[in-house]
Order: structure tokens, then C-alpha cells, then sequence
């Protein structure tokens, strides 16, 4: 998704072949990684796995959708990822909590060089990367609290997903506001 990314910064990259690619790559992930995939309880997993590559494309998209300003999309990805790796962090997963660290770190460096008079931008390479990094960190961590959760408490598997709703809710509505202007 990096080199994709990168590639649609240097020339145009069409949205079919974006959207393929993240397809791809989404359901790469979610089929060959343990831990990468909705605990939908009692859901037979085909189900499971759509859920999961869904919420990874539309969380790859809206990060990129959300780069609209200097400093919006790494500091909402560095905020809602730090609550992330504080989350793996309290559930003892130690890998899913130092990905979210080593984003945060990245994004937080990044955000010292985004702002107005900015010498660096994110762009599509950037927007794909945070986008998906969330995304699979916010799968790691629900896939971990339905494991040490007591009982069946779906409101504390499904928490991290509430750490990534301003860019849900951001893509929802722009791509509402383009389908209601009958805009590409």
C-alpha cells in the first residue's frame, strides 16, 4: 500500500486499481495473519473475514480522505492510535502495543514538520499507511479483548473501533456529500 501510494503521488493511479490493490492486500492480511480478523461471536467466519477486510479498506480510505489539512490526519491517527496501544497495552499484547508506539512516534515527528509553512506532507502514501496501520491495530486489539474479556462483552471487544470514528464518520460523510452531488 506504501508503493501504491507513492505511485498515485508521482502520476495518477485509477480508483479501481486502488481499490483492487487495498482489496488485495486487506484480504492478504486478514487470511494469512492470526489476530486480524472481527471476534464476531457466533458469525461463521466468512462473514468475520468480510467484516474485517471491509473495516480495513474503509479505514485505509478515510485516513487518506481525512488529509485535507496540514496536521489533521496524523494528529487524529497519532491520538486515536495512542489509545489503541494503550489498549494492547492494558490486555498485555505487547506487539499491538508497540506498532501503535512506533506509529504514534512517527506520526508525532511527522505532525513537528506539517504544520502552516509545512516542509513536508503527507499524501496519498502517508494517508494509505496511517489508514491501514490503525486499521489492523484496532483488529489486533479487539481480537485480544475478546480473548481475556470476561464473558461475552461485546461493548469491550468492539471499544477500539470507537478510537477510530471522527474518520469514519469523516468518510461517511464525504462520500455522502459526493453521492448527494453526484460527484466522482
Amino acid at each position: 500500500l506504501g508503493l501504491l501510494g507513492l505511485t498515485d503521488d508521482r502520476r495518477v493511479v485509477s480508483a479501481g486499481l486502488r481499490l483492487g490493490v487495498q482489496l488485495i492486500v486487506s484480504g492478504l492480511l486478514v487470511e494469512l495473519v492470526p489476530g486480524f480478523r472481527f471476534p464476531l461471536f457466533g458469525l461463521p467466519d466468512l462473514v468475520a473475514a468480510a467484516a474485517s477486510i471491509l473495516w480495513l479498506v474503509a479505514l485505509t480510505n478515510a485516513f487518506n480522505f481525512l488529509d485535507n489539512m496540514n496536521g489533521l490526519s496524523a494528529g487524529v491517527g497519532a491520538i486515536a492510535i495512542a489509545a489503541l496501544a494503550s489498549m494492547a497495552l492494558a490486555s498485555a499484547h505487547l506487539p499491538g502495543a508497540v506498532l501503535g508506539l512506533l506509529v504514534v512516534g512517527g506520526a508525532g515527528g511527522f505532525l513537528l514538520y506539517n504544520f502552516p509553512r509545512a516542509s513536508i506532507f503527507m499524501g496519498d502514501a502517508g494517508g494509505l499507511f496511517l489508514g491501514f496501520s490503525s486499521g489492523g491495530l484496532a483488529l489486533l486489539v479487539c481480537d485480544r479483548l475478546g480473548e481475556v474479556s470476561w464473558g461475552d462483552d461485546v461493548f469491550v471487544t468492539v471499544l477500539p473501533l470507537l478510537c477510530l470514528s471522527v474518520p469514519i464518520y469523516d468518510l461517511i460523510s464525504v462520500v455522502s456529500l459526493r453521492l448527494r452531488r453526484r460527484l466522482p
